[in-house]
């Protein structure tokens, strides 16, 4: 898939490591390196040396403006907060030696950004409150569980230090007994070859007695145990108060696969006999067990929906997601054949919905999919 993995990345690590930033949206996602002006002349100046050329920078904005004016516009009848957390498009395109492909032989420019909304704030500071907590908690059994090790060490040392008074007999012993038993070894004293070998093993056998001993006091199994349970608890509870508090959109136009994320819930609006379609329905997906760690944001909630718009295949391949038509032509995607589509024109678009299921529905029923369609280039 042509998405650059680096910003995703990035707010991925800003919402791991909440403590630390400073963000108004915390513990929710937050806008990759605390950027929340995308877009800016200097950005697209920048870009230009990619290579990407003018009028792609500015079919970027003008979807750019697209989006945000459509989730404001949702945001704000429904009294929702939202801001943009991320965004990345394709790097451009020019030949080995460095030279511009020119407009007219350019494949598909793609785009990719993602919106964010607070749905229910209560949730969120609900969550924010959860996190403070459990973090002290964890905090005070940490603590615990190091005063409860340093005991255990202490109550093993009469342990340890018979097992390395033993251990130490063993070493004189060998020591003192190697040349005699150097000599068995060569005559083949088998009498002397067994009386030391015994004696090393006896002493051998009161070392590690003694270091099992105080190995079995050091273990902590409660404390693993306890710790493995916290993680559990932070990830049900993360994903609980992320999917009642957030509705994540993700606007995908141009983009070389959809992904998705659990089982399909619902039909795709294509019939299975249709070699290419238009899927007017949403697809619905449930995910028994979501990963808050994903780069894909839509695989971190219970809940999500693709929606694709333009030529897509009628079903998924085996993986589960969607590789558009245009894809398949191969006259589509190289640099050397004229296109008849340019590449700052939109071909696809694939639109992931996440979060809130109610506020998911209420999202679909906003979306203003005819203005989507009319986005559609025709050849």
């Amino acid at each position: 898939m042509k998405r650059t993995i680096i910003p995703l990345l990035a707010c991925l690590l800003v919402f791991h490591g909440a403590p630390a930033q400073s963000c108004k949206y915390l513990p929710a996602d937050c806008p990759v390196g605390g950027v929340e002006d995308f877009g800016t002349p200097d950005d697209s100046t920048t870009r230009l040396a990619n290579p990407v050329l003018p009028r792609e920078i500015t079919m970027e904005n003008g979807l750019r403006r697209w989006t945000a004016a459509l989730v404001n516009r949702i945001a704000e009848s429904h009294g929702w907060q939202v801001y943009q957390v991320s965004e990345e498009a394709s790097s451009g395109f020019s030949t080995d030696k460095g030279v511009i492909i020119a407009y007219p032989f350019r494949p598909p420019h793609w785009y990719y950004v993602t919106w964010e909304f607070i749905v229910n704030n209560d949730s969120l500071q609900a969550w924010r409150a959860w996190l403070t907590d459990f973090a002290q908690k964890r905090l005070d059994a940490l603590n615990q569980n190091a005063a409860a090790q340093t005991a255990a060490y202490d109550r093993a040392k009469p342990y340890r230090d018979s097992a390395e008074h033993y251990s130490l007999l063993m070493g004189q012993y060998a020591q003192d007994h190697m040349a005699q038993y150097q000599k068995d070894l060569v005559g083949g004293n088998k009498t002397g070859i067994s009386s030391y070998e015994k004696a090393v093993a006896a002493y051998q056998k009161k070392s590690d007695y003694f270091s099992q001993k105080a190995a079995a006091i050091q273990n902590n199994d409660a404390a693993e145990t306890s710790a493995a349970d916290a993680d559990a608890l932070r990830k049900r509870q993360t994903l609980h108060f992320r999917d009642a508090s957030l509705l994540i959109v993700e606007f995908g136009f141009n983009m070389d696969y959809a992904k998705t994320a659990g089982t399909p819930s619902s039909a795709p609006g294509a019939t299975a006999a249709a070699p290419a379609s238009t899927h007017d329905s949403p697809i619905f997906f449930t995910n028994p067990d979501p990963d808050a760690g994903s780069i894909d944001a839509f695989a971190r909630s219970h809940t999500s929906v693709l929606l694709l718009q333009g030529e897509w295949p009628a079903k998924p391949d085996r993986y589960g997601g969607y590789r558009p038509i245009f894809e398949t032509f191969k006259t589509s995607t190289d640099v050397t054949t004229p296109k008849r589509i340019r590449s700052d024109q939109v071909q696809t678009i694939d639109c992931h919905i996440s979060g809130n299921p109610q506020a998911i529905r209420q999202f679909l029923a906003a979306l203003p999919q005819q203005e989507m369609k009319a986005m559609i280039a025709k050849e």
